[in-house]
């Protein structure tokens, strides 16, 4: 087929998968009653004009005229010009044809079978409908468009997503990716490579801002190496916290002590007010430990806990146990970075505390930038508003707005909150 018109053909079917795809998504007349026409003039097809040669332009008007006999697309001729010789305007007659003629897949068949696919997960995986809208009006999502390898790319997606829902509800909390990855698909890596698709199963949305993969896969309990609980208390007998193991007891002492998460059957907990503090990043935690052993914090009970970056289910089970036990008039903080995973982080802490009818508070999370990271991008900053506003963080929302700067932790000096703050 002439080149030149191979390429008229693929833009004219082009816009008969953009005619589809509005059509199905706003529930419109079908495609195959609207007009599919392409102007062989200046500003839409340019290259037809440029042909130089009269060799040249009757064989693109050929393999055109082809076209139109076996019924894909209808010809105007310009009858100025003579009999056949140049084209005004081709038009549509059967996508399907027109298609199988260029030996492509048209998206409208990408997509139907995308559909079908997707049908049994649907009610349980809403976002699909909007990944499939996207596909149908020739948008990728996460550089994916409809097609075979797409296609079973999202479906393993959902296999990894629904089988950790399956052992959160069986009890099991920590699973190793490798394992899992090798168990579902007998490939080890096979998770990490579709680990974008997971990201938006799991947010929901297909216009989320992408996060990074340890922060979601960690939130499912999908870990790389089992987690390490690190807590810390300040001195004195009567601040101690026990943690109850399977078969001992141990009083968390100096500097701090460490434990798998789901080794610990149960705390002790001073019976005074005291505040628990989470610390997002492990230099920062080992700097308030430090802190707190020196004798620098207020009287009063004090708990430190190291959540690792976004904590993982089997963590947040030992924060719940922590928060059905703490004295009344005790207070709740966060401290993590001042960027969009950081307030994600706190979100996640938050709604822990909503179960307990407790307010968390966010800790030097709302200080002015000295020494910034990085400028936080439109989408960053519309998404910690969005937390800030829900959770009525509202200096920490006018200081990302006023600055839009992310601040990490160990950007900052370490203090610890008051218990009377």
């Amino acid at each position: 087929m002439n080149l030149t018109a191979k390429k008229a053909l693929l833009k004219l079917l082009r816009f008969a998968e953009n005619t589809a795809g509005k059509s199905a998504a706003s529930g419109d007349m079908p495609a195959a009653t609207r007009v599919v026409q392409l102007q062989f003039n200046q500003a839409s097809f340019p290259d037809y004009l440029g042909i130089s040669t009269h060799a040249e332009k009757t064989s693109c008007n050929a393999s055109l005229r082809l076209a139109e006999r076996d019924g894909a697309i209808s010809i105007v001729w310009d009858s100025r010009a003579g009999n056949f010789e140049r084209i005004q305007v081709i038009r549509l007659l059967d996508g399907d044809i027109l298609a199988n003629l260029l030996q492509v897949i048209p998206r409208w068949d990408a997509a139907s079978a995308a559909a079908v696919a997707f049908a049994p997960h649907v009610q349980s995986h809403p976002v699909l409908s909007s990944v499939l809208e996207a596909w149908r009006k020739g948008a990728s999502i996460r550089s994916t468009r409809p097609g075979d390898e797409a296609i079973r790319s999202w479906l393993d997606a959902i296999r990894v997503v629904d089988a950790c829902r399956q052992k959160a509800g069986d009890g099991r909390t920590d699973i190793p990716i490798k394992r899992l990855s090798a168990a579902l698909f007998s490939d080890s890596k096979r998770i990490t490579a579709i680990a974008s698709l997971i990201d938006v199963l799991t947010q929901g949305v297909t216009t989320g801002t992408p996060r990074d993969e340890e922060e979601f896969f960690q939130e499912m309990g999908l870990m790389k190496f089992p987690p390490t609980l690190l807590m810390a208390t300040n001195p004195g007998k009567d601040n101690r916290v026990i943690v109850q193991l399977v078969d001992a007891a141990v009083s968390a002492v100096a500097p701090y002590l460490g434990f798998p998460p789901h080794a610990i059957v149960g705390l002790d907990l001073p019976t005074e007010p005291m505040t628990l503090l989470t610390v997002e990043n492990l230099t920062t935690f080992h700097e308030a430990a430090e802190y707190l052993q020196r004798g620098a914090q207020s009287a009063g009970p004090f708990l430190l806990m190291y959540t690792g970056g976004m904590p993982s289910p089997s963590w947040r089970q030992i924060y719940r146990m922590a928060l059905a036990l703490l004295p009344k008039g005790s207070t709740v903080w966060h401290w993590g970075d001042v960027d969009a995973g950081g307030f994600r982080i706190a979100n996640k802490l938050a709604e822990e505390c909503d179960q307990y009818g407790r307010v968390l508070r966010l800790h030097l999370m709302d200080v002015a930038p000295t020494v910034s990271r990085k400028s936080l991008s439109d989408a960053e900053v519309v998404s910690i508003a969005a937390i800030c506003a829900r959770r009525n963080w509202t200096v920490e929302e006018r200081l990302v707005k006023d600055h839009r700067s992310a601040i990490e932790q160990e950007s900052l000096p370490v203090t610890l909150p008051s218990a009377h703050r």
